[in-house]
């Protein structure tokens, strides 16, 4: 079985499939991660793809348009939480305003056209009429991950990313969390692909991520 997914939720789900095979030996999954916009692209072209998570409501409504996923099989498994990342020894973000100062050079955001993390960043930006302000800082990353490593490795001096990724790093300090009410929900939708070969196997593994024991390591890794 193939599922493709978020950037975001790669560590998660890796340890999710380990939780879920103690419990079904013969299950064999493959991870396909990527920006939520691409593996999109990837399913309508044809990719086999069983079941797809995405990071944003926009790419999954797009596949049902389609009548490219399995009536009924639609289900949120988690949410998350949108903040402004810093490198570990910069302690010079307190504020969304803070962006603003001379010293922060340069600001990586994902691609808004395909990364949801881009898009929930650009609609929080713009409720704080700050996005203008920033463009000529802005660097774009092709996902949420590249978001991230442009941060940890000091080629931006802020990035904006989801809660959960700045918790697996070391490199990286949090130093604003975005308000819920400055952009859409963040909510990761899962959905069966129609054209999936393997749909028992999928709706098997759909079942337990919604189940109390996936619940509990989605927790344990910031998703809520």
């Amino acid at each position: 079985m193939t599922v493709s997914a978020a950037i975001s939720m790669k560590n998660v789900l890796e340890s999710l499939r380990a939780e879920y095979a103690k419990s079904h030996p013969s299950g064999d999954i493959t991870f396909n991660f990527g920006g939520s916009g691409a593996l999109e692209f990837q399913i309508e072209n044809g990719a086999p793809v069983d079941l797809f998570i995405s990071a944003s409501t926009k790419y999954v409504d797009a596949l049902e348009r389609k009548k490219m996923i399995l009536a009924g099989s639609r289900t949120t498994v988690a949410t998350n939480q949108l903040v402004i990342i810093a490198p570990e020894k910069n302690s010079g973000i307190h504020s969304p305003n803070d962006l603003l100062n001379r010293s922060i050079r340069r600001v990586a955001v994902g691609d808004p056209k395909s990364v949801p993390a881009g898009s929930y960043a650009a609609e929080a930006l713009k409720n704080l009429r700050l996005f203008d302000r920033l463009a000529s800082k802005f660097i774009y990353g092709n996902d949420v991950r590249q978001v991230l490593t442009y941060v940890e490795t000091s080629n931006a001096d802020a990035g904006v990313v989801y809660t959960t990724d700045a918790l697996e790093s070391k490199n990286v300090r949090i130093a604003v969390q975005l308000p819920d009410s400055l952009h859409d929900p963040i909510m990761y939708p899962a959905v069966i692909v129609a054209a999936s070969k393997n749909q028992a196997e999928a709706k098997a593994f759909l079942e337990f991520l919604s189940s109390d024991s996936a619940r509990a390591i989605f927790s344990r890794f910031g998703f809520r």
